[in-house]
């Protein structure tokens, strides 16, 4: 068995394949850079962001958000 991929590697993984910088993402987002480092750190939960923006950053990445916060 694979070792798990965090949702926050998830997401960095995504924004890397898509060629989009951290700051592209935030822009896209209306979000600041500083918001988005943390969401993609794991410094702060994807849980605890809003739900416009959550459903905002996977919709640009193209993630399903079921698999982000399950």
């Amino acid at each position: 068995m694979g070792k798990k991929i965090s949702p926050y590697e998830k997401v960095k993984q995504a924004r890397i394949k898509m060629e989009l910088t951290q700051s592209q993402v935030a822009e896209k987002c209306g979000i600041t850079l500083r918001q988005y480092q943390r969401l993609e750190s794991g410094e702060r939960s994807l849980t605890s962001t809003s739900v416009h923006v959550g459903v905002t950053i996977c919709d640009l990445l193209k993630l399903d958000i079921h698999d982000l916060i399950a």
